[in-house]
């Protein structure tokens, strides 16, 4: 897992998760070396490097990527699965999305295409008691329906942009209940925020 959360159905005693598999590349580097590197770094927590203030090593962290800039290994990159909390037990997995709306930095493309490789999962599933999983954490422009039990994707819908977020849900006052994500472009991952 990454930023995301599991999920988890009381009823059904199922964990529902989304993972990563990305290889990176880390790297420390000693304390008076990195002040020679970056003398008037301030720290940026998000970045490809870390000071680690009061530490004897800075660190730097970078995913390990072919020259096309595609992970170096084989796909799945980030999955969604169920997991039987009673014995342990993977119940289902899918692979997390689609390559369709990813950039291809290497290529200098946005992917058109919509195979199901399974893309790193950065925003973890709601579950809801009615059965139904709901995930967004993708780089593709979509929120999935998965029935709990089985995995199956039962609906999606196109986004504006990439949501690379965790779903949350809430009943309104009209009596019905209502899926909220965020959807918005994340420069980590460079989706861009167009719908092709």
């Amino acid at each position: 897992m990454n930023w995301g959360r599991v999920s988890y159905d009381q009823g059904r005693n199922l964990m529902v998760v989304a993972d990563m598999r990305m290889p990176v590349i880390t790297q420390l580097t000693e304390r008076e070396q990195f002040r020679k590197e970056h003398p008037d770094f301030l720290g940026d927590a998000h970045g490809v490097i870390s000071a680690q203030f009061g530490l004897p090593y800075a660190h730097s962290i970078v995913n390990f990527m072919s020259p096309a800039g595609v992970p170096c290994l084989e796909p799945p990159w980030g999955t969604v699965s169920a997991v039987d909390l009673a014995s342990g037990e993977l119940v289902w997995q899918q692979p997390a999305g689609t390559g369709k709306d990813a950039n291809i930095e290497g290529l200098g493309l946005q992917n058109p295409l919509p195979f199901y490789l399974g893309m790193p999962a950065l925003g973890g599933a709601i579950t809801t008691k009615s059965g139904l999983s709901f995930h967004s954490g993708t780089q593709d422009y979509y929120l999935r329906a998965y029935d709990t039990e089985t995995g199956e994707v039962l609906w999606k819908g196109r986004l504006p942009s990439g949501s690379q977020s965790t779903p949350m849900t809430y009943v309104g006052k009209d009596g019905r209940q209502y899926i909220v994500l965020t959807a918005g472009v994340r420069a980590t991952i460079r989706t861009t925020g167009r719908i092709t």
